[in-house]
């Protein structure tokens, strides 16, 4: 069995499945950046996307921490971004989480407590509404206008919903 390095480089090359082309710029040529969850079952094609379409940006549960909007303020004012999807799905591990029981666990086993956020939404509403507030409050943000779409892991099936949540206007929150 090919050891994961090989495998990685092998389905990373042009002429695999699902590798057309190599994008040759940084910039996103729909100026979108997309916050989604790490789960396998989403990717760029799942969203109708080819490499070099949008930044991805990922973590559990498609949480809008402060590393993410890092993210979008240096996709927005070095990549030439305007647009904001956040992508939720359903079946998401993350949102069953509970959120101070992990903690505890992680500070009962190490004696720390996490450093980082935990954040976590119990469901797809709860997520775009905070990761638009998140949005609308982070005053790094030349654009605010966040739409949001829901990935259904069982059709395959995404929604997209079609009310902006801020405003779109430069550097206006």
């Amino acid at each position: 069995r090919p050891a994961l390095s090989t495998r990685a480089a092998a389905a990373g090359t042009v002429g695999s499945p699902g590798m057309t082309e190599v994008p040759t710029s940084p910039v996103p040529r729909l100026r979108l950046v997309v916050v989604t969850c790490m789960d396998t079952r989403l990717d760029m094609r799942t969203l109708g996307l080819a490499p070099g379409d949008a930044h991805i940006l990922r973590n559990a549960g498609g949480f809008v921490s402060t590393d993410i909007l890092r993210s979008i303020a240096i996709s927005q004012r070095f990549l030439q971004t305007t647009r904001i999807l956040l992508v939720a799905h359903t079946d998401c591990g993350a949102m069953k989480v509970d959120q101070a029981e992990f903690t505890s666990a992680l500070a009962g086993e190490t004696g720390e407590q996490p450093r980082w956020e935990v954040d976590l939404a119990s469901s797809a509403e709860e997520m775009f509404a905070t990761g638009t507030a998140a949005v609308a409050a982070c005053p790094f943000l030349t654009y605010r206008t966040v739409e949001t779409a829901l990935y259904d892991v069982h059709t395959q099936q995404v929604h997209y919903y079609d009310t902006p949540a801020t405003s779109d206007e430069p550097g206006s929150a």
